[in-house]
């Protein structure tokens, strides 16, 4: 089966997704009130608050599903975002669009969705809160407007939730320092090697002057970009895409292990291509031992460099995500 068209405008959406700071965030009272709010407002067996990245549907809080994302290919919510409509099946086996998707051959067995979108101030739709039942039925315009009044909350709330981690941002650093940032600031601002601190989401949370000369970025352009962010345009040497969840910071945060030697191509706001080497370093919580954060440092290749790397044959292709030597 094929997925939805994409959005019209998908990169400013992922853009606006991916800057919310929000996905692969943990539980939120706000977001769970939600879907049990909606849930007793309609009545129906699944609620859930998804957005739509990349390749997945990711739920912030859901009711009577057991995971907390899909693959995008199957998702309803993919079609929902594609309008500021509400978006509504009655029957999905009665669809052409849907009749074949494995969440509706197979567990949870959707027979009828209706999603209203999750749409910012910006205008950038992220996703949906959606009602799942698992027999047909009639949606009525009371249930619609439950779903579009809790998705215009949710929006608000992520919004504000922005807002606050604008503003508090430097608060956060200094925590995060613990007594330590005047040593931190010196031994790190003074590297000729960009350094960048990547949070769960692969979000960027700091990163030092050299980082920013090198991407050709400012410190405010950096924070909050994650590795998943098509603005990076990030290449192999070999021509090919380097897709943000192979990205080595992203292959640390998932393994747990160091992620050294890797070459990649980005491209600055000028439309420059620029070839760095980075090594990522995970970074574990010192409590329970689970990787928290990535540390990459990176260093800027010229032309010629990485011509005599491809000749060397350091660019050997894997078939698996890069890992250490």
């Amino acid at each position: 089966m094929a997925g939805a068209p994409l959005p019209s405008d998908e990169r400013e959406r992922l853009v606006a997704l991916h800057a919310s700071a929000i996905l692969d965030t943990g539980e939120e009272e706000f977001f769970e009130d939600i879907v049990d709010t909606v849930q007793s407002l309609v009545h129906a067996p699944i609620v859930l608050v998804s957005l739509v990245d990349e390749w997945r549907q990711w739920f912030k809080a859901s009711r009577g599903l057991h995971v907390r994302e899909t693959p995008r290919d199957h998702a309803f919510c993919a079609y929902a975002i594609r309008s500021d409509e509400p978006f509504v099946i009655n029957d999905a086996q009665r669809d052409l669009r849907f009749r074949d998707n494995p969440l509706v051959t197979g567990g949870p067995h959707v027979a009828s969705y209706a999603g209203a979108v999750i749409r910012l101030a910006g205008g950038a739709r992220l996703g949906t809160i959606c009602a799942i039942d698992t027999v047909p039925r009639d949606w009525s315009e009371a249930e619609i407007r439950h779903l579009q009044r809790s998705a215009r909350l949710v929006a608000r709330h992520i919004d504000t939730r922005r807002a606050h981690i604008e503003q508090h941002r430097q608060h956060f650093l200094e925590r995060a320092l613990a007594g330590s940032e005047r040593r931190y600031q010196s031994v790190i601002g003074s590297m000729t090697e960009g350094m960048v601190v990547q949070g769960p989401s692969g979000a960027i949370v700091d990163c030092n002057r050299a980082a920013c000369a090198i991407l050709g970025l400012s410190e405010d352009e950096m924070f909050g970009r994650a590795s998943v962010d098509p603005r990076w345009r990030a290449t192999r040497p070999s021509g090919e895409d380097f897709p943000g969840e192979d990205h080595p910071a992203m292959v640390a945060l998932r393994t747990g292990l160091p992620q050294t030697g890797a070459i990649m191509g980005v491209r600055t706001p000028e439309d420059e291509q620029r070839w760095i080497s980075i090594n990522s370093y995970p970074v574990r919580n010192g409590v329970d031992e689970i990787v928290r954060q990535t540390v990459s440092v990176f260093r800027r290749l010229d032309a010629r460099e990485v011509e005599r790397l491809a000749a060397e044959g350091v660019f050997r292709q894997r078939a698996d995500p890069l890992t250490p030597d």
